[in-house]
């Protein structure tokens, strides 16, 4: 489990994006309309009927009677279980709407701060070499540098500009996917400011994990239903007797009855049904164990490629991450006091911008593999600063 949680920032962001989220309100519809059934599953089988007669022949009859139909199945109750897991199960499915939602949210999140950052280089890279390019001109006006060099300059030009629109194209691209998810409208997103933990897990924290699952959880609710739906269509093979309660005048005398009937299930037994809803209750049972492995092989991956993705970002921030722009300056200096001929500054530089770029993509990897263990471990919510509502 993760003890570490989401900045400010970004728990302020992903909430109101959730509080509007399409996705999200329907399947609150859906919990809400659950809800509802259930209550209504609560509610009496049967009415009791009000029936009224009236004869004139040779004596004039009239006659109130009221007739009830009696629940002696414990229908009633077996349909209120299957309302009960339904109604669970909408729940659980709510909450992993809403980590759903959340996950594709930061995921986006994290390819459109990439996506800019990766822009910034480009622009810089540009920026960059139209200076040399400026000063190769002038220099080679004056006879220092030479004319293959001047050239070489102006094709790294070429390339630097072509890469800055495949870089820009890449930005819209990504907040085109964070628009998808957080809406047209969205002005601005929160930075990735975060600090990453290490994560570990045994077979006891696994099994924790997984038992605590969204997904696994509505299944389960799922096959809680589909047992109760067996019991409720056994119990409703057993036939409810219909009592009855007749007053009234016949002529001048009086006149009181009692009526009892009951169906005989002689042309359907309805054994059919109890078959279906036996097998319904067998695949769905299967379906979870299979859930089950899958969801168990998706955390264990998700754990193992975060750590690798977190220890590669550790070793470059110690390593590498502060001598990119000392180099790329001194590589300049070197430039302009006649040390490094311009091809050597080239080559050299294009190598000291493509590992910022190679950072910055991991970056947006450790930032990805991030996101997908806090969805495989269904955590989503916790490390956003707000629980799922139970």
């Amino acid at each position: 489990m993760t003890s570490v949680s989401a900045p400010p920032a970004i728990t302020a962001f992903a909430d109101r994006i959730l509080q509007v989220h399409p996705r999200v309100q329907a399947a609150q519809a859906q919990f809400e309309a659950a809800r509802a059934h259930e209550r209504a599953a609560g509610r009496a089988l049967y009415n009791p009927t009000l029936g009224v007669e009236y004869e004139d022949g040779d004596l004039r009859r009239r006659s109130l009677g009221i007739n009830q139909r009696i629940d002696l199945g414990g229908k009633r109750g077996a349909r209120q279980r299957v309302a009960s897991s339904e109604t669970q199960a909408a729940e659980e499915s709510l909450a992993l709407v809403r980590q759903e939602v959340l996950a594709e949210l930061f995921r986006a999140l994290g390819m459109a701060t990439v996506a800019a950052e990766q822009l910034k280089i480009a622009d810089e890279r540009k920026a960059l070499i139209d200076r040399l390019r400026t000063l190769a001109n002038e220099r080679r006006r004056a006879g220092d540098v030479s004319q293959i060099e001047l050239e070489l300059a102006r094709l790294a030009y070429a390339e630097a500009a072509l890469l800055r629109s495949q870089a820009a194209a890449q930005q819209v691209t990504a907040e085109q996917a964070l628009a998808r998810v957080a809406g047209a409208d969205l002005a601005a997103y929160p930075p990735l400011t975060i600090s990453y933990t290490s994560v570990s897990m045994n077979e006891a924290s696994v099994n924790a994990i997984l038992t605590d699952l969204p997904s696994l959880r509505a299944a389960q609710a799922r096959v809680a239903a589909a047992q109760a739906a067996v019991d409720l269509r056994r119990r409703e093979r057993r036939p409810d007797p219909m009592i009855g309660l007749t007053a009234g005048r016949e002529g001048d005398d009086d006149l009181i009855g009692i009526r009892f009937s009951i169906p005989l299930p002689v042309r359907n037994s309805f054994r059919a049904e109890v078959d279906a809803a036996t097998a319904d209750l067998v695949a769905l049972d299967q379906s979870v164990a299979d859930d089950y492995r899958q969801q168990r092989a998706a955390l264990v991956a998700a754990q193992q490629r975060y750590e690798l993705a977190r220890t590669a970002w550790e070793e470059w921030q110690l390593m590498g991450a502060g001598s990119l722009t000392s180099q790329t300056n001194m590589l300049e200096r070197l430039w302009h006091a006649g040390e490094l001929n311009t091809t050597d500054y080239l080559v050299q530089l294009q190598q000291t911008l493509a590992t910022r770029m190679a950072a910055s993509e991991q970056r947006g990897v450790v930032w990805e593999a991030w996101i997908a263990w806090l969805a495989a471990s269904g955590q989503v919510d916790t490390w956003s600063g707000f629980g799922i509502p139970r």
